[in-house]
């Protein structure tokens, strides 16, 4: 039996990536929100200390642009280059593929908190007294153990957490795609002109 893989040709395959990142993107947005709503009433309720007020919006939208939007990037790129979902696949293979977008995601928030990790210490001054020949390479070698721990548990914390949302985005876009079929004029358009 010949299996052909119409459904995952050409703005198919987008689509169905963009689906299921905006699901990802979504729950942790609420999620993200709502934690911050709730440290703010904490916040508010105690009335502690006031200079920590500022940094409850630079934590929100730290983790919002380094740790969601990296995952989802990576997230994205292996659902619509590597591994893309379609009708035709059975339920084991797109959750398979759901876990190595999943992986994909990872290696990317990895790669970005590592670089995010090491240049977060750099030392001006050893930059002013040597004249910059060291201040990059000496930040960078300084704190790499320390860059590399956080930037493992970064992406392994995001990658549990988030490992069972994205199975079920890949899932409900596969169901998606289940119920709306390809059109047989559709499926023979490559998209080109």
């Amino acid at each position: 039996m010949k299996r052909t893989f119409e459904s995952l040709s050409g703005n198919r395959r987008r689509v169905a990536a963009t689906l299921a990142v905006s699901i990802v993107i979504g729950v942790q947005v609420a999620q993200r929100t709502i934690s911050l709503l709730l440290d703010l009433s904490i916040y508010f309720a105690q009335r502690s200390a006031m200079d920590s007020m500022p940094s409850f919006f630079s934590q929100y939208f730290l983790v919002m642009a380094l740790g969601i939007a990296m995952f989802a990037l990576g997230f994205f790129l292996c659902l619509w280059l590597l591994a893309p979902i379609g009708a035709e696949l059975r339920l084991l293979a797109v959750l398979g593929r759901s876990l190595l977008a999943t992986g994909g995601g990872t290696a990317v928030l990895f790669v970005s908190s590592l670089l995010g990790a090491l240049l977060s210490g750099f030392d001006e001054s050893a930059g002013l007294v040597f004249g910059w020949a060291y201040g990059a390479l000496a930040t960078a070698t300084s704190n790499i153990g320390w860059a590399v721990s956080q930037a493992v548990y970064t992406a392994l914390s995001t990658a549990i957490s988030v490992a069972p949302l994205a199975v079920l985005a890949g899932v409900l876009v596969w169901l998606w795609l289940r119920a709306h079929p390809v059109s047989p004029d559709a499926a023979s358009d490559t998209g080109k002109v």
